[in-house]
């Protein structure tokens, strides 16, 4: 069954250990809401970067101040060949 919930409305409903995000919209970031949820201990983002999310945001791009997932102990691991 298809729930259909906001990010944050899920995350309260459902307490995930794991997320998985399909293609977060430009412009648009989840994650600190992801890191944010004691319960989630992994998160998997599927999508180029250069369209999916926030540049510095979701990805670090930036590099003058620390990511929101450095921020909260989350590391970031590309899988480019996948």
């Amino acid at each position: 069954k298809i729930h259909n919930l906001r990010c944050n409305e899920a995350l309260s409903t459902y307490a995930p250990s794991i997320v998985i995000c399909s293609w977060m919209p430009n412009y648009k970031d989840f994650t600190a809401a992801f890191c944010e949820t004691q319960s989630v201990q992994e998160y998997i983002l599927i999508g180029p970067a250069t369209v999916c999310g926030h540049a510095f945001d979701t990805w670090g791009f930036d590099g003058a101040t620390e990511p929101v997932y450095s921020r909260h102990g989350f590391k970031r691991t590309s899988l480019v060949e996948l």
